[in-house]
């Protein structure tokens, strides 16, 4: 999904939302958290900015499909037709 970060508000896939916000992800937990909290990335810049930053490992989550569409301003065709 896309996020933006526009002030005090994010938008999602085109639509805004208010703090405080929850963003879920699918991965290795530890992978994740290590990518989030390096030294100078993330967790870091957001904690500069005085956002507080919670993050929850978790074994198993579920997140529902994207049923909304996608702008295809920045989407072109391969131009190798798929024969990489």
């Amino acid at each position: 999904s896309e996020i933006r970060c526009s002030g005090p508000t994010i938008t999602v896939n085109g639509k805004v939302f208010g703090a405080p916000f929850t963003v879920k992800a699918i991965g290795d937990p530890k992978t994740l958290n290590s990518a989030l909290t390096m030294r100078g990335g993330v967790v870091d810049s957001l904690k500069h900015w005085g956002i507080k930053v919670t993050i929850k490992e978790e074994n198993e989550l579920a997140i529902p499909a994207f049923t909304g569409t996608f702008r295809e301003e920045h989407i072109k065709p391969n131009e190798t037709g798929g024969k990489e």
